[in-house]
C-alpha cells in the first residue's frame, strides 16, 4: 500500500466512525421537559362548540387555553425539532352543550400527529387533569340598535337591518339579559348630531357597528362588524341636567362574590359635577327617579385576584342619556380607589385587631 493510499484509508476510517458516533447521539432517548399550550376544539363533524378549561390556579376562572409542562422521551434529533412553547389543539370528542368533563391530559397529548410523527413519547404532563365546560355555539341575526344617547329620530333606517353574531347558549342568554335590543349600536358620536336641524333627512355612509364593549371585551363572540348606510331625520336637541350626583357601583363575578369584598370610601361612593344631556322626556325621567344613571366598577375574577387598588369606571346610561362633562372639565371615566379583601384575610384582620388593640 502506498504512502497516500494509506493515508486516505485513515481518513474514510475516521470519517465512517464520525458518523456512526453522530447517529448513535441521535438516537440515542433522553428525557426533556417542554413548555406547550393546550387549545380544546371539538371534534364533531356537525355543530360549533366552544370549549373551555377550568384554570389549574383558580378552577373558579374558565379559560381558551391553558399552559402545560410535558415531559417527553425520544432521540436527541427529535427532541432539538420539537422546540419550545409548542402549541398543540387537542381534539375532544362527543362534544354536548352545556356538559362538563374531565380529561387525562397524559392521554390527550400521547396520540398529538406533532408528537407521534417525531417518534416522542409524553412520560408526564402538569397538570394531569383537567376539567372541560362545552357550549355549542350558536348563530342568530339580531337587529341594529338605533338609540342614540340624547337623540330621537322621527325617522330613522339601517342598510342592511341585522348583523349575525355567534355565541354560546349561555352567553345569549346573559348578554340579551344584560342588554336587550341595545346589544349591536350604530357607532355615532351623539355630539356630531347635535348641529344638525330637527325635521332635515341626513344619510350617512360607512358607519361602523359596535358590540357592547362588556361583551366583546369577555371574549364570547364571533362577531365581524359590517359598515352601514344609515339614513335619519332628527326629531329634537339635547336637553343638558347639571351637577347631577352619580352613584358608584361594584360588579364582580357571580363565582367570585362569596370570597371577595370591595370596598369604596365614602367620599368615592359618588361622582359628583356630572352633567347629563338628553331629549326632554328622558331628562324628565331621570329628574323623576324613574330611570337611573351609574358608575360601575366592573372587576374582573384577575383583578381581584391580583388585589388592584383602582380602577376606571364604567359609565351605564339609559337609552337617550349621555355624559358631557365630568367636574367641569370634558367627558371622562373617572378612576375610583379600592380595597380588595379576601374572606380569609378579613377574618385574619380582625382577629389581629381584637388581639392587638
Amino acid at each position: 500500500m502506498s504512502h497516500r493510499e494509506h493515508i486516505w484509508t485513515v481518513v474514510f476510517a475516521v470519517l465512517f466512525t464520525l458518523l456512526i458516533w453522530l447517529w448513535a447521539e441521535g438516537e440515542n432517548r433522553e428525557s426533556s421537559t417542554e413548555s406547550a399550550t393546550a387549545v380544546f376544539v371539538a371534534a364533531n363533524p356537525a355543530g360549533e362548540f366552544r370549549i373551555r378549561a377550568a384554570d389549574p390556579s383558580n378552577p373558579s376562572i374558565l379559560v381558551s387555553e391553558i399552559d402545560l409542562q410535558l415531559v417527553v422521551e425520544g432521540s436527541n434529533i427529535a427532541l432539538q425539532r420539537l422546540g419550545g412553547n409548542q402549541r398543540f389543539e387537542i381534539p375532544i370528542d362527543n362534544a354536548a352543550d352545556g356538559s362538563t368533563r374531565e380529561i387525562d391530559l397524559i392521554d390527550a397529548v400521547r396520540d398529538l400527529p406533532e408528537l407521534v410523527k417525531l417518534g416522542l413519547t409524553v412520560t408526564a404532563v402538569q397538570p394531569r387533569s383537567i376539567l372541560l365546560h362545552v357550549d355549542q355555539i350558536e348563530r342568530r341575526n339580531i337587529s341594529i340598535s338605533t338609540a342614540i344617547p340624547g337623540i330621537t329620530f322621527e325617522e330613522i333606517t339601517i342598510e342592511p337591518r341585522d348583523v349575525e353574531l355567534a355565541m354560546s347558549s349561555r352567553d345569549w342568554q346573559w348578554a340579551t339579559e344584560q342588554f336587550g335590543r341595545d346589544l349591536v349600536y350604530l357607532d355615532i358620536d351623539p355630539a356630531s348630531l347635535r348641529d344638525l336641524a330637527p325635521g332635515v333627512p341626513v344619510r350617512r355612509q360607512n358607519v361602523r357597528v359596535r358590540l357592547q364593549p362588556q361583551v366583546q371585551r369577555l371574549d364570547l363572540v364571533g362577531f365581524e362588524p359590517p359598515l352601514v348606510s344609515v339614513s335619519m331625520t332628527l326629531q329634537q336637541q339635547l336637553e343638558e341636567l347639571a351637577d347631577w350626583p352619580v352613584p358608584v357601583k361594584v360588579n364582580t363575578p357571580i363565582r367570585d362574590e362569596p370570597f371577595y369584598e370591595v370596598l369604596v370610601d365614602l367620599e368615592y361612593e359618588l361622582i359628583t359635577g356630572v352633567t347629563l344631556a338628553g331629549d326632554a322626556e328622558t331628562i324628565r325621567r331621570l329628574r323623576n327617579n324613574q330611570i337611573k344613571v351609574r358608575a360601575v366598577i366592573d372587576l374582573s375574577s384577575d383583578d381581584l385576584e391580583r388585589g388592584i387598588t383602582e380602577k376606571e369606571i364604567e359609565w351605564w346610561l339609559p337609552p337617550g342619556v349621555q355624559v358631557i362633562s365630568v367636574g367641569g372639565g370634558p367627558a371622562s371615566r373617572p378612576i375610583i380607589p379600592i380595597r380588595i379583601i379576601r374572606q380569609g384575610d378579613s377574618e385574619s384582620e380582625s382577629h389581629e385587631t381584637e388581639t392587638n388593640p
